[in-house]
């Protein structure tokens, strides 16, 4: 089994330079996304050195907390992840653990999911595929394969993910031999020491962890890993009473000098130690060159020991063990709808003395929407007929074809948006001609609503208003704002960042500044890109009351008032949707609000905006001018 470990170092110059030039956009973009949450990294055996770096660079990077977990820790974790993001490492992407973690990860459906895999081809990748919403910046090195110890897709992943998180191209020479720090000798006998004491720093932690992976995986020793002020903790008794037994292996870094070099000095001469010195300020590049040591110091010792462990004898019950699949308690599909509406695991609320109460509400909708024929459908845009990636190529075909039928069958169709004319020339690019004066587009977040046939609208222009006109002047002298691109228009002022501007500090300067004017009765949202600034009574609730009106003019009569279904993504204060899917009837394709009684997200399981309202179109029977829902998820949960 495996390959011979000296040949795969021999490839690590190889690895290093496809990583180091390898174009790495998208993996960049999927990293940008999370930049703003808290980060879970999920790997097993080798992979998990990499969520270990993967977890530190984030911290040091965007200041977010990071944290490496095993695929098991995270199908037992306790925790919502809705508010945070996550990422799957794995080179091949075919273990039966982290494909048991990517179906955990799905169902717990954090806000940003991604997948790092060298193997575009495997089952990961492929699995990933199934969910538009997963991010899977996959890649093919030059080197295929690892024998059996995690070699070049260690040093490929972590090259790939300091890229992928800014770390500028400059701080990584052109040779791999530059990078590697310098790594003293030590006598056979040490090596032949049953155990080794890894100690380490806050950014060395990823090293101590691949060291013991290596050494337990290729049974040269044992390892314990402990920081160094926490093997002052009892830890030396160790030294004491297994001093002849015992090797030291230290991973030091500028930053930590004083305090590694305070405790080494302690320890009795008699015990061997091999001191790794990293001399650099910038503390993700010592992270990154602090993990090239372990493979190094493995072959070392497995010379020593006369054994090759790239390629050792794994026994038939070890075999086994690799390839036992995962067991899960399976999560009722409600509770998982539940979750989405509290943000809360339904152990939790069981706790609390609440999920019945959830469960009367979620089925109390569900047999209300099941039961309601509906007239017209009001839908947001962006985040809902398309996603972000579309966001100026317009809503696909798929999507169209179904507005087009719902059309066809009678039924009224109005789009509330936050944009302007851009939304009208999509629209009309994709719906029939002769269907335009039945379709009503509230543009500007419903401050201004006509049918697509009207090509004089939206209307544009300076803010109408003083307040609104007082704000604009405001914000462009805004420090906070700097670099942001501020759009006026007569109800509606729409304030754009950067990809490197957090749009979550972006909105707490401006709802400081718009909450300090109460009497103006301008209100402010925010969608996956934009916050908007709107003057008082504007809402997306417009659309809804002018459907209505259409609806009730095709049938002559004014009463009764004809079924409106909403459906939109960011339902939960102070999204973009939270008026509209405060309608009776109202479905999100991802952010749901507090109320239990509207606003649900029925979606599959890992489906999110145009995957999610794709599946709801599809789930809508047409009969007679009339629109029933339908929702059957057979095919679309693992």
């Amino acid at each position: 089994m495996g390959r011979q470990y000296a040949h795969e170092l021999l490839e690590l110059p190889l690895t290093y330079a496809w990583a180091r030039t390898v174009d790495v956009v998208a993996l960049t973009q999927a990293l940008a996304c999370a930049r703003t949450l808290p980060l879970f990294a999920i790997g097993s055996g080798g992979s998990f050195s990499v969520a270990t770096l993967a977890a530190f660079l984030h911290e040091s990077v965007t200041g977010r907390p990071g944290r490496a977990l095993t695929p098991m820790e995270l199908a037992a974790s306790p925790l919502s992840l809705r508010g945070s993001a996550l990422i799957l490492v794995s080179a091949r992407g075919t273990n039966a653990d982290i494909l048991h973690a990517f179906d955990a990860a799905v169902a717990l459906e954090p806000t940003e999911l991604v997948v790092l895999t060298l193997n575009a081809d495997g089952a990961l990748a492929q699995r990933a595929a199934m969910f538009e919403s997963v991010r899977v910046p996959a890649f093919t090195p030059p080197v295929k394969k690892d024998g059996y110890l995690a070699t070049n897709s260690l040093l490929a992943m972590d090259v790939l993910l300091a890229r992928g998180y800014g770390i500028a191209d400059a701080v990584l020479p052109p040779m791999l031999e530059s990078f590697l720090p310098s790594i003293d000798k030590l006598p056979d006998d040490a090596w032949r020491r049953p155990t080794i004491i890894a100690l380490h720093g806050p950014s060395t932690r990823g090293a101590a962890i691949d060291l013991e992976s290596k050494f337990s995986e290729a049974a040269l020793a044992n390892v314990h890993v402990v920081d160094f002020r926490n093997f002052g903790h009892g830890r030396h008794l160790w030294l004491e009473r297994r001093a002849s037994e015992s090797l030291i292996v230290s991973f030091t870094a500028a930053a930590d000098a004083r305090t590694a070099e305070a405790m080494l000095r302690l320890v009795p001469s008699t015990i061997p130690r091999l001191s790794v010195r990293i001399d650099e300020i910038d503390q993700p590049v010592v992270a990154m060159r602090a993990l090239m040591v372990p493979m190094i110091l493995a072959g070392m010792a497995g010379a020593v020991h006369g054994v090759d462990i790239g390629r050792p004898h794994v026994p038939t019950f070890g075999r086994r063990m690799y390839h036992q699949r995962s067991t899960s308690v399976r999560t009722p599909l409600a509770h998982r709808f539940i979750e989405r509406k509290t943000r809360t695991r339904c152990e939790a609320l069981e706790r609390q003395g609440t999920l019945d109460g959830w469960t009367r509400a979620l089925t109390s909708f569900q047999r209300a929407l099941a039961r309601t024929a509906f007239s017209g459908i009001v839908f947001d845009y962006d985040g809902t007929l398309c996603t972000a990636n579309e966001r100026y190529t317009g809503c696909r075909s798929e999507i169209a074809q179904e507005l087009q039928r719902l059309l066809d069958g009678g039924i009224g169709v109005a789009i509330a948006t936050g944009r302007g004319k851009s939304v009208r020339n999509d629209l009309r690019a994709k719906l029939r001609k002769d269907s335009w004066d039945r379709v009503i587009v509230g543009y500007y977040n419903g401050s201004d609503v006509a049918l697509l046939s009207d090509a004089t609208r939206p209307t544009t222009g300076d803010p109408a208003s003083p307040a609104l006109q007082q704000l604009r002047e405001e914000l462009s002298r805004y420090a906070a704002l700097r670099g942001a691109t501020i759009t006026a228009r007569p109800k509606q002022i729409t304030v754009e960042v950067d990809a490197d501007t957090s749009l979550a500090s972006v909105w707490d300067a401006i709802a400081q500044l718009v909450l300090t004017r109460p009497a103006s009765g301008i209100t402010v949202v925010r969608s996956t890109h934009s916050i908007d600034l709107l003057d008082a009574e504007v809402s997306k609730r417009a659309v809804v009351r002018a459907l209505e009106d259409q609806l009730r003019h095709g049938r002559r009569s004014k009463t009764p008032v004809p079924h409106v279904l909403c459906i939109g993504d960011q339902g939960r204060w102070p999204g973009n949707d939270c008026a509209l899917l405060q309608e009776p009837f109202s479905m999100s394709v991802d952010e749901t609000s507090a109320d239990e009684k509207t606003c649900w997200n029925l979606a599959p399981i890992g489906y999110r905006q145009a995957q999610a309202v794709a599946f709801y179109l599809k789930s809508i029977a047409v009969k007679d001018g009339k629109a029933r829902v339908r929702l059957t998820y057979e095919g679309t949960q693992r």
